[in-house]
């Protein structure tokens, strides 16, 4: 029984490992987009300024 839950609570941890993993990477891939918006926005607005 003890191994059982050992391995079940291992599971658990590489479960919340990759979780938190793939939460990262959403959230490193939504800056990027934000900043890459903020740049497109920063320039079109320079072009018809001219």
């Amino acid at each position: 029984m003890e191994t059982e839950e050992v391995e079940s609570e291992s599971k658990i941890v590489k479960l919340n490992k990759f979780s938190l993993k793939k939460k990262e990477k959403e959230e490193k891939d939504r800056l990027y987009v934000e900043e890459s918006l903020k740049w497109i926005e920063q320039n079109l607005v320079q072009r018809f300024e001219m």
